[in-house]
Formats: structure tokens, C-alpha cells, sequence
């Protein structure tokens, strides 16, 4: 990569740091009406591993000292639905309250559109698996959350995104686009 190349990539990431990353944009993606639940979830059809969730429960590690456990939202969330119990309910809960405190505000890596997507279509596909174990008030911030995140993803979703990284995105524009009021218009 030559040196205009990261110059060129530094100063993107620079403005869209400066754009996103402030109160003001937050507020852009909080104007509208906010739901406070969602409204329309349809389920992941796709089996989990019983197995993995049941090692999260217990925070099990591999041998190498690294988490022996799936990665992605999705996958997470799958593996525990699997397991079925309170204690997997709690689990997600837990992860994704977690995601809340440190990623609720705009973040590079966290809010890139194969990566919120992705994580758009998990919260979602697995609502009613965790839903019914959470308070209203964290229903409440999930779902203004998702909001906001949709709203992004919407505005900034580059044309250029394929593969699979683009059906990520899609796919969580799709189910968020199910549940949110702005939805119609964009």
C-alpha cells in the first residue's frame, strides 16, 4: 500500500471519527420516535452448539489460554439458546448489557457495517429467546440502541461492500428495517 493510500485512510478514519464519534451525532440517530421494544423478530433457524454454550456458562478456556468459544454475535447466541436454561438467558443478557456499557456510542471496528449488521440480525434473531428474561428498562435500552445502530448502518452503508461482509450488513438492515418506524421511509 503506498504512503497517499494511508495518508488517504488515516484522514477517512480521522473525519469519520470526528462525525460519528460525537454527542451531536448521537443525537441525529436518536431524533424520531425510539421504540421501546421490538416488534418483529423472526427466529435464527440455525441450530447452536450445546456444548460450546455450556462451556461459556462455565467460562471455560482451551489450553492456550484463549476462549474455546464461538465468535460473533450470532454464534454466541445460538450456542446458548441451545443450552436453553435460565442461566444461558442470563449469560446473553449479560454479554450484550456489556456491549452496551463499553460500544453503545459509536465506535470504528464495533460499528463497521459487517459488524453491526451482523450483530443487528443477532439481538434480533434471538429476542425471544433472551427477551423474556430481561427488565423492561434493558428492552427499553436494547431496542433504542438497535435504533441507533440501524439508523447508522442505513446512512453509511458503503455501495461498495460485497461478499459476505455485504450480506451481513444487508441482512441486519433487513430485520432492523422490520422494527423500527423510520424504517418505512428509508
Amino acid at each position: 500500500m503506498g504512503s497517499a493510500t494511508k495518508i488517504i485512510k488515516r484522514v477517512k478514519r480521522g473525519v469519520q471519527t470526528a462525525a460519528y464519534g460525537n454527542p451531536i451525532y448521537r443525537r441525529i440517530l436518536e431524533t424520531g420516535e425510539m421504540p421501546v421494544a421490538l416488534r418483529f423478530a423472526p427466529p435464527d433457524p440455525w441450530p447452536g452448539d450445546a456444548e460450546a454454550g455450556r462451556a461459556m456458562l462455565a467460562d471455560q478456556r482451551s489450553l492456550f489460554g484463549d476462549p474455546a468459544l464461538p465468535r460473533g454475535t450470532a454464534a454466541i447466541l445460538r450456542c446458548l439458546r441451545a443450552v436453553g436454561t435460565d442461566a444461558a438467558r442470563q449469560l446473553a443478557l449479560r454479554v450484550i448489557g456489556a456491549w452496551l456499557t463499553d460500544y453503545d456510542d459509536w465506535h470504528e471496528s464495533e460499528w463497521a457495517p459487517a459488524i453491526l449488521g451482523e450483530r443487528l440480525a443477532g439481538w434480533v434473531g434471538f429476542y425471544e429467546f433472551y427477551a423474556p428474561a430481561a427488565p423492561p428498562e434493558f428492552i427499553a435500552a436494547l431496542a433504542a440502541s438497535l435504533a441507533r445502530q440501524w439508523k447508522h448502518l442505513a446512512r453509511t452503508l458503503p455501495p461498495t461492500l460485497t461478499g459476505a461482509e455485504g450480506l451481513e450488513a444487508i441482512k441486519g438492515l433487513i430485520l432492523g428495517s422490520l422494527n423500527f418506524p423510520t424504517a418505512t421511509a428509508r
